[in-house]
């Protein structure tokens, strides 16, 4: 008799045990479902912001390329001007060295 009286004790202490831990369960869950969203919300947002990163990156690449080219063409445009005018005198200085 002392023996099932026993089992039955050690039965309900069990599932009292049981039952008292399925509640933290749902607790828990919910926990981790609300963390989940907050930590999906954290990724897309941290994706528009590379997004965004990279769209100014290329912006910036393409003035850079925009700035390289213009200083280029007025670097020749200088450079042709003045072989021009370094000809110009040139001829004036032999034409009076010629007098």
């Amino acid at each position: 008799m002392k023996r099932i009286f026993i089992l039955l004790m050690s039965i309900s202490i069990c599932m009292f045990v049981l039952t008292s831990c399925g509640e933290d369960n749902e607790q828990k869950i919910n926990e981790l479902q609300h963390q989940i969203q907050i930590e999906k919300q954290a990724k897309e947002i941290a994706l528009q912001h590379a997004a965004k990163s990279e769209s100014n990156l290329n912006l910036l690449i393409g003035l850079s390329i925009a700035i390289g080219v213009l200083a280029l063409i007025i670097g020749v445009a200088m450079g042709s001007k003045t072989r021009k005018d370094a000809n110009k005198q040139s001829i004036r200085y032999e034409g009076k060295s010629d007098d």
